[in-house]
């Protein structure tokens, strides 16, 4: 089973900061995302929404593009 949804829809309800949805998987980032800038903002959290609580499954992260590039050979 994939931790990652293949899909994340930008909630254009959130206006306070820029986010994304897949089921239950929502995926916040810094508020100054843009086209121009998408490979430098950083990541805020990630999480999994739960009946009676969320998850965070990652929280303040870093894409480490060397890793991430060996993973998807």
């Amino acid at each position: 089973m994939a931790l990652l949804p293949k899909i994340l829809l930008r909630d254009k309800s959130q206006n306070d900061f820029t986010s994304f949805v897949s089921g239950d998987y929502v995926w916040n980032v810094d508020s100054g995302l843009t086209l121009d800038k998408f490979d430098s903002v950083v990541p805020v959290n990630l999480i999994q929404k739960g009946k009676s609580s969320d998850n965070i499954i990652v929280k303040n992260c870093d894409v480490n593009v060397k890793a991430t590039k060996k993973a998807n050979l």
